[in-house]
């Protein structure tokens, strides 16, 4: 340790530096992630990939959050109207003067609310 402090966002080694917030970059990860990342981050520089839910994710966002954190077969879920449910909910939030991303426990619970049959492996967050 030599005592130097890297930003959170620091290009490659930076805590965040895999983090995105934009939903057309999920939306691409969704479709092809080697579009948007030509290499794992993880494998690469011990870094996973994460994605930030804020009304800039959109609803690739949160259909990525649940593809990626939840056991369940990827139902046509861009089409499912609870999506735009849980997406008009957090927009609310920000609206209303919120300004950090959902953790994975606050997305758990929408996703819950929003689809009760789900409610059971999101109790596991």
């Amino acid at each position: 340790m030599i005592g130097y402090n890297i930003s959170r966002n620091h290009p490659i080694v930076g805590e965040e530096a895999f983090t995105t917030k934009a939903g057309i970059h999920i939306d691409g990860l969704l479709k092809n992630p080697a579009v948007y990342l030509p290499f794992d981050p993880l494998k690469v520089v011990g870094i996973p990939f994460k994605i930030a839910i804020t009304p800039h994710s959109g609803r690739a966002g949160i259909v990525y959050w649940i593809t990626t954190h939840l056991p369940i077969d990827c139902l046509d879920l861009k089409r499912d109207p609870r999506v735009d449910e849980i997406y008009n909910e957090i927009q609310v939030m920000f609206e209303a003067g919120r300004t950090e991303p959902l953790s994975d426990d606050e997305i758990a619970e929408l996703v819950a609310k929003h689809m009760p049959e789900l409610a059971r492996v999101c109790r596991n967050f």
